[in-house]
């Protein structure tokens, strides 16, 4: 449609679409931007972006959370009149740096609950940078640059830079630029405790080390941030050795994890590819079968099937369902699982043995799986979701829900009618 569109356009007259732009700028403001983008030349153009930083400088108006997403749209155009505008990479860095210094001027009067605004700035600031910062020959001053934003971020925003500053430094100006933050960290010590400024540069410390890939240094950097070293520190250390090429290493971090933790999967999925690694297939195929058993789903099926390979999929499905239809009590995963690897009988048949157990509370997962049921003709299986999803509204007089109630009684007695053996 947009094609066709864009060749009919092609065919009108420049006065036609001239007019009509006019028209559509005279009646709308991000119209009559985009107008005066397209006019200007470039000394008009270096003219409107300083006058835009003046005004975002000068504006004192909250941007509330409905007004946010084309708050976001203002700032994206901004910054493509920048690309636009400006072909020299230092100057272009020099803005693209002032525009993250007006942090304090956008997000800092906007709800961003959607977190459109500083994705902007997080993204699409931060990839214009580096697509001027990759053509600047002058890397050391880059580093310092970044450095001087660094230590006015209130919003956090400006940390971008640094954590991709390995596409625009080289590793030995990223090693000065990391000396540089360890003497700001003078004096800091695991036993202390640690102001705010401190941790935050150590935080950046580590994301330099990893992007030079020096596992030491964000080892040592960690237990300097950190004190003792807990289970969520054994896994980041472990992955930057993984990442550096020693495994072996790494290995030994990753088993000082227990086994109950938290981030099992997490751990396991690590292990996997360490094991990888170093080339113990059986180990690897363990944990892959380990990592499925815990918890069958397509995304530990997919694991386990980049081990032992993927034409052993149905093998593995069929081997899973007996076992899933055998165990005792409900859990969603199960009943998604059977859903998602197209086994509705199976699941109808779960469901429906299971159907005291299922937690209406579990809105958006079972309304997907009750239209599922339906569409394969498992009515009886149908039933037992929505009453659940009935009785969950109704348990909690959940008054503003008695609409969907009301709608899922209906569904209920049209289902009863196609319903043979209840």
């Amino acid at each position: 449609m947009s094609q066709d569109r864009k060749q009919r356009l092609l065919e009108l007259d420049p006065e036609t679409l001239a007019d009509a732009l006019i028209e559509l700028a005279d009646r709308d403001t991000t119209a009559d931007e985009v107008v005066k983008k397209l006019i200007a030349t470039p000394k008009e153009k270096h003219k409107q972006l300083k006058s835009k930083f003046a005004a975002l400088k000068r504006s004192k108006r909250f941007i509330g959370w409905g007004e946010s997403a084309d708050f976001a749209y203002k700032l994206e155009l901004l910054l493509s009149e920048i690309k636009e505008s400006v072909e020299d990479p230092e100057e272009g860095v020099k803005l693209v740096a002032q525009f993250f210094e007006h942090d304090a001027y956008t997000l800092g009067r906007c709800d961003d609950s959607s977190g459109m605004v500083g994705q902007v700035f997080m993204i699409d600031a931060c990839d214009l940078f580096i697509e001027y910062a990759q053509r600047c020959t002058d890397k050391r001053w880059l580093a310092d640059l970044i450095l001087q934003l660094n230590e006015d971020n209130n919003y956090g925003v400006r940390d971008s830079l640094f954590h991709r500053a390995g596409e625009f430094l080289t590793e030995p100006v990223i090693r000065e630029l990391i000396g540089e933050l360890q003497q700001r960290t003078d004096g800091a010590s695991t036993s202390q405790e640690h102001d705010f400024k401190t941790r935050h540069w150590l935080l950046l410390i580590e994301s330099l080390a990893r992007q030079i890939k020096d596992p030491q240094l964000f080892e040592q950097t960690r237990r300097a941030r950190g004190g003792k070293l807990n289970p969520a520190a054994y896994m980041d250390i472990g992955k930057v050795y993984l990442e550096s090429g020693d495994a072996q290493t790494a290995l030994s971090w990753v088993e000082k994890i227990p086994d109950d933790h938290m981030s099992q999967y997490d751990r396991d999925k690590l292990l996997k590819e360490i094991y990888g690694k170093l080339g113990e297939r059986e180990k690897q195929e363990s944990v892959a079968w380990q990592m499925f058993r815990r918890s069958p789903d397509k995304y530990s099926l997919e694991e386990l099937l980049e081990v032992i390979g993927e034409s052993k999929r149905e093998e593995v499905i069929d081997g899973e369902i007996p076992r899933i239809l055998d165990r005792n009590g409900y859990t969603l995963t199960d009943a998604q699982f059977l859903v998602e690897m197209n086994r509705i009988g199976d699941a109808a048949e779960y469901i429906v043995q299971r159907a005291g157990h299922l937690d209406g509370n579990q809105y958006y997962h079972l309304f997907d799986m009750a239209k599922t049921l339906e569409s394969a003709g498992h009515y009886l299986a149908t039933s037992a979701v929505y009453r659940a999803l009935l009785d969950a509204i109704l348990q909690k007089a959940r008054s503003k829900a008695y609409n969907h109630a009301a709608r899922y009684l209906r569904k209920l007695d049209e289902l009863a009618t196609s319903i043979k053996d209840w």
